[in-house]
């Protein structure tokens, strides 16, 4: 006879597949539970049961081979709400279980003891001793399935508790990724110049401070080439309020096309470009400097925006000996040439030094 389903069934189902056990392998901490209760029992049968909604699975099991069967027919549904043992002397006669599986057929289960696995007063499964023969068990006997039940019910805690402390590790590295993205954007958000999309000031300094060190450990040359739009004012006098953002926007992109892998461009201030050069002598950026100017000319000559530029050089020497004074001088070399007519490169380490250097 099949009794009633309870009214929690739903919650407990719920709390059941919260373990994540039914249908996995075998485990060795569980097959030696029902070891255990096979010899305190003294029967030749003993299993580890989880009731299914329609099904009762075995997770361990000693003395037969069954792997489920229909809960209908179960022994250990007839635990389900109740807190105390189940003792069935002879399941032949008694009318709930005389067609079960495991009695018509293998193991042909005579005698039958379960102890309720519960969580929260809502039952699991069970943890059960049979035997084909008559059998009998002692109150000591009893007691000590009892407390092996409450083992089995930890066992199956700490395995919840695990799933649970893996999930919450695996959302906090999922987490700890969402964020790293996050701050990533933001960095490159916060590094680069809305404009042009090239980095800004704030990322030029950060970069002129990781080449600097280089320089100094490895004892490696470092130039800067500072760039300014000739008369970029007059661009959008001439056109229109937006034609000196058009112009930053693509004399920048030009600035980035020509440079060499390794260089460094960005959007230093309004109207002008900063560029590191790496591993880069006196020679070396001049002739940067002049192949910058002349593509800047050549390739904005045809179009609706016409410019050209006029950059300064500096390079790290005994005098100009750290960013600050690098810095001094590729300004001191742009002024010097734009008050040399515009459309043309100094370099500081060729002309007269300002008297601050």
């Amino acid at each position: 006879m099949n009794p009633p389903l309870q009214k929690n069934e739903e919650e407990r189902l719920t709390s059941l597949y919260d373990y994540a056990i039914l249908d996995t392998p075998p485990e060795q901490a569980y097959d030696d539970i029902v070891w255990l209760a096979a010899q305190i029992g003294r029967t030749p049968i003993a299993w580890i049961s989880l009731l299914d909604s329609a099904r009762l699975w075995f997770k361990a099991k000693y003395g037969f081979a069954i792997d489920e069967i229909p809960r209908y027919t179960s022994f250990c549904t007839h635990l389900v709400g109740y807190s105390e043992p189940l003792i069935i002397p002879d399941a032949r006669v008694d009318s709930r279980f005389a067609q079960s599986a495991m009695v018509i057929s293998q193991p042909h289960i005579h005698f039958y003891t379960g102890i309720a696995l519960n969580r929260q007063n809502q039952t699991l499964g069970a943890l059960c001793v049979a035997s084909a023969a008559p059998h009998k068990l002692t109150a000591e006997q009893l007691l000590a399935l009892k407390i092996l039940a409450r083992q089995t019910e930890l066992q199956l805690e700490l395995r919840r508790q695990t799933i649970q402390l893996a999930e919450a590790r695996s959302s906090i590295e999922e987490y700890q990724h969402e964020l790293a993205t996050i701050n990533t954007k933001l960095v490159t958000v916060a590094g680069t110049d809305q404009l042009t999309g090239l980095p800004n000031r704030a990322a030029l300094q950060a970069r002129m401070e990781e080449e600097f060190a280089r320089a100094m450990r490895y004892n490696q040359r470092l130039s800067i080439l500072l760039i300014d739009i000739d008369h970029l004012p007059a661009i959008s006098d001439s056109h229109n309020p937006s034609a000196s953002g058009e112009a930053l926007r693509s004399i920048g992109q030009q600035l980035d096309k020509t440079v060499r892998t390794g260089d460094f461009v960005a959007h230093y201030s309004s109207g002008q470009f900063a560029i590191l050069l790496p591993n880069t002598g006196v020679s070396g950026a001049n002739i940067m400097a002049e192949r910058l100017r002349r593509t800047i000319e050549t390739t904005t000559a045809q179009t609706e925006l016409p410019a050209t530029v006029s950059i300064g050089a500096a390079t790290l020497t005994i005098l100009i000996d750290n960013m600050e004074k690098l810095l001094a001088a590729a300004h001191h070399a742009l002024n010097h040439a734009k008050q040399s007519g515009r459309n043309r490169t100094a370099h500081a380490n060729e002309i007269s030094p300002p008297t601050s250097l």
